[in-house]
């Protein structure tokens, strides 16, 4: 396995933790035994297992998994794969962090949210830009003789 993909996985299993403890505070919240500001959490949590994890670790596997170009293990291009993962990560990190600001009592801005949008967008441009060409159509597999 590339070294790339296990970082991917690797991150996207700790988005998947830190997703889930959101929603446990999340519970918390709605059952009352936690106070009412863990509500602010709900983005941050939704694209942390969105982005963070689930998105992230297909990137990965797919990354790892895919058909390669050659016997050689030729994978092509490495930097999209860095910038989808550079760019979904920061598709989860910029919510989180105006959760964490709303959550203070501090100014939460609204261009945290945009600009994670858009990294996810990035990200999830750049990780079909590299697999795109590893997609091999049915028509390239060998027919056998006998139908």
């Amino acid at each position: 396995m590339p070294l790339l993909a296990r970082i991917m996985i690797r991150t996207a299993l700790i988005w998947q933790a830190l997703g889930f403890s959101g929603a446990a505070l999340l519970l918390a919240a709605k059952a009352g035994v936690a106070p009412p500001i863990f509500w602010n959490l709900l983005e941050a949590h939704l694209q942390a297992l969105f982005f963070g994890w689930m998105i992230q670790f297909a990137g990965g596997v797919a990354y790892w998994i895919m058909p390669r170009f050659d016997a050689a293990g030729n994978r092509g291009r490495i930097w999209p794969v860095v910038g989808a993962c550079i760019g979904l990560n920061f598709a989860a990190v910029l919510p989180t962090l105006r959760a964490i600001l709303s959550m203070l009592s501090l100014p939460a801005p609204l261009w945290l949210a945009a600009l994670g949008g858009l990294s996810a967008m990035l990200g999830c441009a750049m990780l079909a830009l590299h697999l795109w060409p590893r997609i091999l159509p049915f028509r390239n597999l060998p027919r056998h003789a006998d139908g």
